[in-house]
């Protein structure tokens, strides 16, 4: 399965970040610079 980051609605450009270093849930918030909100989206298949 592929992983991908999703920005929220409402916030700029998506950062690009190596999820190997955020082993999280899918669908988990993580917060970067204690301000951009993201989303870990996992796809299915």
């Amino acid at each position: 399965m592929r992983k991908e980051l999703v920005p929220e609605p409402g916030y700029p450009k998506l950062k690009r970040v190596d999820l190997k270093e955020f082993p999280i849930p899918c669908y988990a918030q993580v917060k970067y610079d204690g301000e951009l909100t993201y989303l870990i989206k996992e796809e299915e298949g």
